[in-house]
This record gives structure tokens, C-alpha cells and sequence, in this order.
């Protein structure tokens, strides 16, 4: 049986496969005729997997060239939505927080070269702290993904806490509330970038209930270790280099002050695969 809402999706996400199937067909042209722009394309996810798959080519266990176009495949289009989503809520945030994108902005501009394009330097976490912290803020109001984990304490009983979970207890990992509460974050709905980057701040949460908003498996939204985001360097660097061009161009505010949009809340969203807002009308004021 299939409902309204699943018919919908399974619709949508043959459109979304047949572009990816034809980006990847595109792809391995290209490549095939030595027609790759640049060593981004070449030294890209797909351009590897692809040579991987032509020097292992008869090899007892290797993949097929169809399962590797199933695997670059399932990789664009899981990024699709997840980007978009978070850079919709980006362009949110900054339309109604000026302070924090004209101090973006600066710290932009000031790492492009004499013909004002941006350097490959400034993606660096060094010399991009704000926009890495403004990026992990967007992630602690407003995750493209609103995901709970449950998990099973099959071998026995666990205690977390000084409370003890009997054993074949099901357990919800809320990985969404933990930077929205009160008792964790000092005023929860205030988009603060600072919060992150600021070594006071950041010193001042150790040994207190938030220090766990800076453990490697919550301060990235990719997780960490061996199950961490297959793509999330390639999210992360589309992501930045999106927002930053964006950013250094214009200027970006609500339309008009009649929208009855005072917070990030008052802004509706889909809640399906992602969280998608549905972002208000914006003015967009050329910077240069």
C-alpha cells in the first residue's frame, strides 16, 4: 500500500535520480575523453571511484561499473536536500541577524585576492573561524536534519547518570533538544556565533553540563571516526564556498518589515526528509 505522501516522494525522487543519472553519465564522458576541467574533477569522489573501478576492473570481488554509478548516485542525491536545507536556514539566520553577516562579511573580504575572488587559503579553519562558527550555529538552531536514534540495551542492565536501565530498555538518543536547552546554552534562540570560536566561552563550559556541546561527535553534524559522513568534506567545503560567495556579493534582508517574522520561529518549514524552511522574501542590495 502506498499513501499520498509516499507516492509524492517516490515521484520526487525519480526526477532526483534520473538528474543524478544523467550528471554521472555526463561525468564519465568527459572523463573518458580527457575532458575534465580541472584537478577538482579529476581528484573529485567520482573521478577516484572511477579510476578505482578501471584499475580493479576483472579483479575477483570487484564492483561492477553499474554499482559504481549506483554509488556516486546515492551520494548526490543524499547531499541535495541535506545542503540546501542548511544553506536555506544560513541565508535565514544572516537576513535577520545583520550584526552577524557583516561581521561575516569582513572576515570575507578580507581574505580575497587583488581581483577579488576568494582564496583556497581562506577555507582553512584558521582563517575562516567565523564562518566555520557561524555554520555551527545554523547546525545548533535550526539542523537540516531532525533525527532522534533509538537503541536496544541487549547485553545488560546500564547505568547513565546514577540511573540504571534495565536491560532490554530502549533508549532515545535526542540529538536535537541537547543545544536548545536552557540549562546547556545561554539563551538558546539567539543566533550567537560567538559561542563557539570565543576562547572564554569555549574554556568556560569545561567541567560544567556544557562542555558536551564541544565533544567530536556533537560539535559536527557529519559525526565522527569510522561511521562519520562519507561526503562531509565535500559538504562542508560546497557549503562554505556557496554561503561565502554569497555573502561577499550582497547583502542580504528581509523584503519588508510586514512579514510578521520577528524570530527564526515564526519561519515555516517542511519537515520531510530534511527540514526545509520556507525562506521569506528577501532584498538582495549589490555589495561592490
Amino acid at each position: 500500500m502506498k499513501s499520498s505522501k509516499y507516492s509524492t516522494f517516490e515521484a520526487n525522487f525519480a526526477v532526483a535520480r534520473k538528474i543524478a543519472s544523467q550528471k554521472i553519465e555526463n561525468f564519465k564522458e568527459r572523463k573518458a575523453n580527457g575532458e575534465l576541467l580541472n584537478d577538482f574533477e579529476k581528484n573529485s569522489y567520482a573521478g577516484l571511484a572511477i579510476d578505482r573501478y578501471l584499475s580493479s576492473a576483472g579483479e575477483e570481488g570487484a564492483l561492477e561499473e553499474e554499482d559504481v554509478g549506483e554509488i556516486i548516485m546515492v551520494a548526490l542525491i543524499a547531499a541535495l536536500d541535506t545542503t540546501s536545507a542548511m544553506l536555506n536556514w544560513c541565508i535565514v539566520h544572516l537576513a535577520m541577524n545583520p550584526n552577524v553577516q557583516e561581521e561575516l562579511f569582513k572576515e570575507i573580504s578580507s581574505n580575497i585576492t587583488a581581483e577579488g575572488n576568494l582564496t583556497a587559503d581562506y577555507f582553512s579553519k584558521s582563517n575562516s573561524a567565523y564562518l566555520n562558527a557561524v555554520l555551527r550555529e545554523n547546525h545548533r538552531i535550526t539542523p537540516p536534519i531532525a533525527l532522534n536514534l533509538t537503541k536496544e540495551n541487549v547485553t545488560g542492565e546500564i547505568e547513565i547518570h546514577d540511573v540504571t536501565l534495565p536491560k532490554q530498555s530502549m533508549v532515545v538518543l535526542d540529538t536535537r533538544s541537547l543545544g536548545m536547552d536552557p540549562n546547556v546554552v545561554k539563551d538558546p534562540d539567539t543566533f550567537d556565533p560567538s559561542r563557539w570560536f570565543d576562547e572564554e566561552q569555549v574554556k568556560g563550559r569545561k567541567g560544567t553540563s556544557a562542555e558536551v556541546l564541544d565533544h567530536p561527535l556533537y560539535r559536527e553534524p557529519f559525526s565522527a571516526g569510522a561511521r562519520k559522513c562519507p561526503g562531509s568534506r565535500v559538504a562542508n567545503y560546497e557549503a562554505k564556498v556557496m554561503l561565502s560567495q554569497l555573502v561577499l556579493d550582497w547583502k542580504i534582508s528581509l523584503a519588508s518589515d510586514d512579514q510578521k517574522i520577528e524570530s527564526w520561529r515564526d519561519v515555516p518549514y517542511f519537515n520531510g526528509l530534511t527540514v526545509q524552511p520556507t525562506v521569506p522574501e528577501l532584498s538582495f542590495e549589490k555589495r561592490h
